[in-house]
Order: structure tokens, then sequence, then C-alpha cells
């Protein structure tokens, strides 16, 4: 994006309302640490793999203790996977940068 047409776009910001602005700012920094097809990859695949394993607890202790406390261990599990992937994708941002630091 050329010099000119960057700054006239951030001119702009002032005009539109604070939740478009921190939405704007929060993707350009999401920017800088993945392209848009790796967080529709990593979206993708987080997804997935939450649904999946809600699922398999579900079918593996389903019926053998109460709904409740099959609800508990089921919320338990999906934010430990969400953690874990959230992890794994920091990870790989932070080692790009990394890389392309040392490249230049």
């Amino acid at each position: 994006m050329s010099e000119k047409r960057r700054s006239a776009h951030i001119e702009d910001l002032d005009k539109l309302p604070k939740m478009l602005v921190y939405r704007y700012n929060f993707m350009m920094a999401l920017q800088k640490l993945f392209s848009f097809k790796e967080v529709i990859l990593y979206g993708i695949a987080g997804l997935t793999s939450v649904f999946v394993l809600g699922y398999s607890i579900h079918m593996l202790i389903g019926g053998m203790v109460s709904p409740a406390t099959e609800r508990w261990v089921i919320t338990i599990a999906c934010f430990i996977c969400i953690v874990v992937i959230a992890f794994m994708a920091w990870d790989v941002a932070r080692l790009r940068k990394k890389q392309s630091a040392k490249k230049d």
C-alpha cells in the first residue's frame, strides 16, 4: 500500500465509530502475525477440533454421568483445547517472526 494512500486511509478512521476502529486495529495486528489464509485455516481447524472433542466426550461419558456433569466435563475439555490451539498458533507466529527477522 502506498504511503499516500495509507495515510489517507488512516485519517478516515477518525470519522468511523470506535467499534469499527477497534476492529480495524485488531485486524491489522492479526495481519502482521498471520496471513488471511492462515487465520481461516487455523479457525476451521480449531472449530472442528473443538467440535470433535466435545462430541467424543459426549459419546464416551454420556449416560454414565448426569447431564450437568457431562456439560461441565465437555466445557472444561473444550476450553483446554481452545487454549492449546491458540498457543500453537501463537508459537507458529512467534517462530515465523524470528525467521523473518533473521532474513532481514
